[in-house]
C-alpha cells in the first residue's frame, strides 16, 4: 500500500510499500470550492482531494468516468478535535457514501504535512473501516492508490 502526504519524509513505516509526495504527483489536485472540483474530477485518473469533502453529485460522476478517486486524509481527522471531529467524520462517510453510489473511486491516505502526522498501514484500514468500507472496498481503495498514485502517477 502506498501513503500520500504533503512533506518530505525520509522513510516509511510498516505495511507501506511506498511513501509519495503530492507534489510529484501530476494526477493530485486539491479543490478549493465546488467549481474548481467539478472541473479537476474531469481529467483522467485525478486524485481529487477537498478538505471540506463537500462535493455535488456531478464531481462523483465524472470522477466515476474518467477513473479518478476522492482523497481521504487521516490528517484532517487528526487536526479537528471534539465534535469538530465528529463533523469531518460524517462529511467523509458522507463523500464515501456517494462514492459508493455513483461507482467512482477513493483512496485513503495521511496527506502528513510531519512526521509526527504519520501514519502505519494497520491505521489507514482502521480509517477505512471507520468510513464504512467492506473487505471488498479496502482491497480495491488499496489497489487505487497503488494505480493512481504508483509509478504512473508520478511526474
Amino acid at each position: 500500500m502506498i501513503d500520500i502526504v504533503r512533506g518530505g519524509f525520509a522513510g516509511r513505516l510498516s505495511g507501506l510499500s511506498e511513501v509519495v509526495q503530492a507534489s510529484a504527483l501530476k494526477n493530485f489536485r486539491q479543490a478549493a470550492d465546488a467549481a474548481s472540483a467539478k472541473s479537476a474530477a474531469r481529467g483522467k485518473d485525478v486524485l481529487l482531494y477537498s478538505p471540506g469533502y463537500e462535493f455535488d453529485d456531478g464531481v462523483f460522476s465524472d470522477l466515476a468516468k474518467s477513473g479518478g478517486a476522492v482523497v481521504f486524509s487521516f490528517s484532517d481527522l487528526l487536526a479537528e478535535k471534539g465534535f469538530r471531529r465528529a463533523i469531518t467524520l460524517s462529511k467523509m462517510r458522507l463523500a464515501f457514501s456517494s462514492c459508493r453510489k455513483k461507482g467512482c473511486g477513493f483512496v485513503v491516505c495521511t496527506l502528513a504535512d510531519d512526521e509526527g502526522l504519520l501514519r502505519n498501514r494497520r491505521e489507514l484500514v482502521s480509517l477505512m473501516s471507520v468510513l464504512g468500507m467492506n473487505e471488498r472496498e479496502k482491497k480495491f481503495c488499496e489497489s487505487a492508490i497503488d494505480r493512481l498514485a504508483g509509478r504512473k502517477g508520478k511526474g
